[in-house]
Parts: structure tokens; sequence; C-alpha cells
């Protein structure tokens, strides 16, 4: 990729030093110190930490608190997911919007990888803010996307996906393969998935498809507290999600 090389009088030091420092932590062949880093880039070690302290707080680097060493933080995945599903993001981004107001929960856009469903977008209902997903894999064993993801494989890559223990996260994950593939036969059926306290104790998300053609090419789900979720007719959701797969696949 060709750079642009413009006069360093247009540049701002400090921003080349942070592009300088990330590139550095990228490429090395393993977590980098603040000393390795001050010497990759040239830099003094007190004008290394500073714009560290600062990429970590924003969420583009992580330090490990017993080794001192530095990695790529979570928010670099995060925002080259959602570079990449630009265009499935833009145009969902309505639906996850109206569906997060009627509903008063958070609703998450995922896709599927070869492994597992990811989630690239979210939003939140107004007057709300939740955990943020997006970045993150979701456990196809332990989430509404992840089972809904599982549900439509065909048997051969079921059964790929399956092979390995399921990791138990909470008291409620599912870990007999028995259960869980007759709870894939009824999420078939119905094509609503349900995640109850099984990923994350206290919270619980349904999620559809959204197809294009015979492809699942994402999966919305609406999330809140499964405090919220009982004060909830599960009828009432069911039927707003479903109208938001329709309003989807219409909009793709």
């Amino acid at each position: 990729m060709a750079v642009n090389h413009e006069p360093t009088s247009r540049r701002i030091q400090a921003v080349d030093r942070a592009a300088a420092l990330l590139r550095a932590v990228a490429e090395a062949p393993e977590p980098p110190s603040l000393a390795d880093l001050a010497e990759a880039t040239s830099l003094n070690r007190s004008t290394a930490w500073r714009l560290l302290l600062t990429l970590e707080h924003h969420g583009f680097i992580d330090r490990d608190p017993d080794s001192g060493r530095y990695v790529l933080g979570h928010e670099i995945s995060r925002l080259a997911l959602r570079g990449g599903h630009g265009g499935l993001v833009r145009r969902l981004r309505p639906v996850l919007t109206q569906l997060a107001r009627e509903s008063g929960m958070s609703t998450v856009l995922s896709t599927p990888t070869a492994t597992e469903p990811v989630a690239v977008d979210q939003v939140d209902p107004p007057g709300r803010r939740e955990p943020n997903m997006v970045g993150w894999m979701l456990p196809v064993h332990a989430t509404a996307a992840g089972k809904l993801w599982l549900a439509f494989l065909d048997e051969s890559e079921l059964t790929e996906a399956v092979r390995q223990p399921l990791p138990r996260y909470t008291d409620a994950t599912l870990t007999d393969r028995r259960a869980l593939l007759r709870e894939l036969e009824q999420i078939k059926e119905t094509g609503l998935s349900v995640d109850r306290d099984e990923w994350d104790p206290g919270w619980t998300a349904i999620a559809v498809p959204v197809r294009a053609g015979d492809s699942i090419v994402a999966m919305i789900s609406v999330m809140a507290t499964t405090q919220r979720f009982e004060a909830e007719p599960y009828e009432t959701i069911s039927s707003r999600l479903r109208q938001a797969a329709q309003a989807a696949e219409a909009a793709l």
C-alpha cells in the first residue's frame, strides 16, 4: 500500500509518534516492553510512556500488569470489524435502531465466520448504555447467536463444530452435546434462539437469522438483564425480532 508522503510540517508530531508506537507493537515478534518501544521508535521513555498511556486509555493498546509488556488493544479489532462489515452495518443500522427503541433493549448484529459468529454492530436503547459486544467472538454453544449459527450448519459442519469439549461459562451453560443438539433442532424449527444466563450470569439474549436467499448472512439479537426479560412477554419480543429480521432482509 502506498504511503502518503506529506511534508513533515503539515503533520502532527504526537500523532506520528503514536502511529509509530502502534506499528512497533504490532510488528514486534513478542510483546515489547517500554524500553523496547522507546528504542524501536527513537523516543525517550517519558514521551513513549505518556503516548502509550493515552493509547491504552482509548483501548488501542493493552498493557500486561504483571510483565509491563504491550499488545494491541481490543479497540483495534473492533474498528477493523466495523470497517470490514461497513456495508452491512450501514444498511442494517436503522433496523437495529428501531428495534432498540421499540424493545427498550440493546440490539446486536453478528455475522458468521468459519468457526463462530462475531458481533459487528450494537445499538443501545435511548437513555441506556450496556456492555459493548462489538468485536466479541460469540461462543457457539452458550450464546443466542452462536446456537442459531450452529442450528443451520449442515451435518458435517455441525459435527466438526461441536467435536471439541464445550466450555462451561455458567451453571446454565449447555455442555452436554446431546442436550445441545436437541435444542438446536428446536431452534431450527422456530427460527429463534435463546441464551438465558448461559454465557454471562444475569443476562439473556434472543436471536433471529437474517437471510439472503438460502444463506444466513447475519443474526440480530436483543439483549438485556434476565430480570428485564422476565418483565416483557416472550411473544412480544419474538414478534419484534421477526419483524426486524424481515426489515433487514428487505434492506439487503
